[in-house]
């Protein structure tokens, strides 16, 4: 099943596992995103800005973007091979 999110409508998302999405243009942006588990997600251009992303799993997403030194990774597993920094 493929899910496609396009809005978060909270500014916490905390312990959420989420399975096979396209997680396409959704802001990010002062977001809580703690423990969360991103498996096999899409996250094209998707936007992290001083998001807290605390423990979280994003060792299967593909097109990741993201400023390490403008958000909370603590303890967030990130594949090396595709995580990309701007």
């Amino acid at each position: 099943m493929h899910i496609t999110i396009e809005l978060i409508l909270s500014n916490k998302i905390i312990k959420i596992r989420f399975s096979d999405c396209k997680i396409h243009h959704v802001d990010f942006t002062e977001v809580e995103a703690q423990n969360n588990v991103f498996n096999d997600c899409d996250l094209k251009d998707a936007f992290f800005d001083q998001t807290n992303m605390l423990r979280s799993d994003f060792t299967t997403v593909f097109n990741f973007l993201s400023n390490p030194s403008r958000n909370n990774l603590k303890g967030t597993i990130f594949p090396k091979t595709i995580y990309q920094v701007f």
